[in-house]
């Protein structure tokens, strides 16, 4: 086999899907290494983490092979909330891509899933300087503006999320938590509703929307919504819990 050959083998064999645990879509656009093994990747980090780390040990890996490798073991590890390896191959990747948005939006994943989120917030940003438009990245950083309590930060990434993908579930959802959260629960609703269209079966945007009318005084339609997202979700304590609230209430 050739050199060039044994490359695109090693490649295939570390390739793992790569997709932020805070909501859809590609955070790694590596769409060379995109075949049905991935699929088969995204429940085996380990053997990820195996290919990958014997791919580079082949000494003749161009520098975007290697970020492309350690860039794909580090989600592995971070897949294995290994936070601290992920970001060393992470680090180490974008020393060999530094204007790589994908990249910095892996580590900045992984920045939140630690809860450094001034880490991530600047991750994400970095990928927006490179990359105005990137859904992801916009939707990653409400994210953690949205944990972080700047809900007038969050509101405007999840504006920009949405116009990048109309019907961006979860950023519907986590625009009506950041409205609620700043006391707007007209808007709130809107969304939540937006999000129940487009996913019937969303449990806790039927809760949350629960929330939004009860702040509005209207009892009759938190408890249609409570009824609902216990159907949905039989077994969550918060919702059950909520439930017996309303019931209690006059």
């Amino acid at each position: 086999m050739t050199r060039s050959g044994k490359t695109l083998v090693a490649l295939f064999a570390c390739a793992c899907a790569l997709a932020p645990v805070f909501g859809p879509a590609s955070a790694g656009d590596f769409t060379d290494c995109v075949t049905d093994r991935l699929a088969i990747e995204l429940g085996f980090p380990d053997r990820a983490i195996h290919y990958c780390s014997r791919a580079l040990k082949l000494g003749y890996l161009t520098p975007n092979d290697i970020a492309r490798v350690k860039a794909t073991r580090g989600a592995a590890y971070q897949k294995k909330k290994e936070r601290e390896r992920a970001t060393n191959d992470f680090e180490s990747a974008l020393a060999q891509q530094p204007e790589s948005a994908d990249i910095l939006i892996l580590r900045g994943v992984n920045f939140a899933q630690g809860k450094r989120w001034e880490a991530a917030i600047g991750s994400f940003s970095r990928a927006l300087e490179l990359e105005p438009t990137n859904t992801i990245a916009f939707y990653n950083r409400g994210l953690a503006l949205l944990y972080r309590r700047d809900y007038v930060g969050a509101v405007a990434d999840f504006d920009a999320a949405i116009r990048g993908i109309r019907a961006f579930t979860a950023a519907y959802y986590n625009r009506g938590l950041a409205h609620f959260y700043a006391g707007r629960p007209e808007p709130a609703i809107a969304d939540f509703t937006e999000a129940i269209r487009l996913r019937p079966d969303f449990g806790e945007a039927f809760n949350n929307r629960a929330h939004a009318y009860e702040a509005l005084g209207d009892k009759r339609r938190a408890a249609a919504d409570i009824a609902r997202a216990v159907q949905l979700r039989p077994d969550d304590p918060n919702i059950l819990a909520k439930a017996r609230d309303l019931k209690r209430s006059p």
